[in-house]
């Protein structure tokens, strides 16, 4: 199978955070995998599993970066930890192939302000291809920039892909920003 693949580049740009008091640190850990399984469904499973993000209920996120935050690449090892059933905000990438010899590629690229606040956005995409995967990214974050006033620098591209052989596969890339547990809500009438 094709391996994972990274490209990250940092934004030519001072980091201002330290002379905004009010900015909480968020770090958005990024990281890729791939797997099968005999179903797709199976294939995606396995793919969290090997991302370092098993037993979390997902809740995607709409591809902007807070004020504040960073972005980072890390091994499955290092991405965020919870408890059985918590939920993971996220924003993710996921690619599928069923047939033996197809190829799924999914894929993240990211853009910050160039002013070091650490506001951003994401694009994600899935494709067949590495070069229609691309082109999807670039044009899709170009486009983005442009729908705004604010000036960006792309940050890296984070993607991954898996070829079938027999069995179906997943190709994936996940960006975390944070876990949270469940609490159980007040029974009307019930003792407090």
């Amino acid at each position: 199978m094709p391996s994972s693949q990274v490209q990250v580049s940092t934004p030519p740009a001072p980091d201002h955070r330290a002379g905004h008091p009010a900015l909480t640190q968020l770090r958005i850990r990024m990281s890729s995998s791939r797997a099968e399984g005999p179903t797709r469904l199976a294939a995606f499973d396995a793919a969290l599993v090997a991302a370092g993000l098993a037993n979390f209920n997902l809740l995607p996120l709409s591809s902007v970066i807070p004020v504040g935050a960073a972005v980072d690449v890390v091994p499955p090892a290092d991405q965020l930890k919870g408890r059985h059933g918590d939920l993971l905000y996220c924003v993710y990438a996921a690619s599928y192939a069923t047939t033996p010899g197809a190829q799924a590629w999914a894929g993240m690229a990211w853009a910050l302000q160039t002013d070091g606040s650490g506001a951003g956005l994401f694009v994600e995409h899935s494709s067949t291809t590495e070069a229609d995967l691309h082109a999807h990214l670039g044009a899709t974050l170009g486009a983005m920039m442009e729908n705004r006033e604010q000036d960006y620098v792309e940050g890296g591209r984070l993607v991954a892909s898996a070829t079938c052989t027999a069995a179906p596969v997943a190709a994936l890339v996940v960006a975390s920003y944070q876990t949270a547990g469940w609490h159980p809500a007040p029974v009307p009438g019930a003792a407090r």
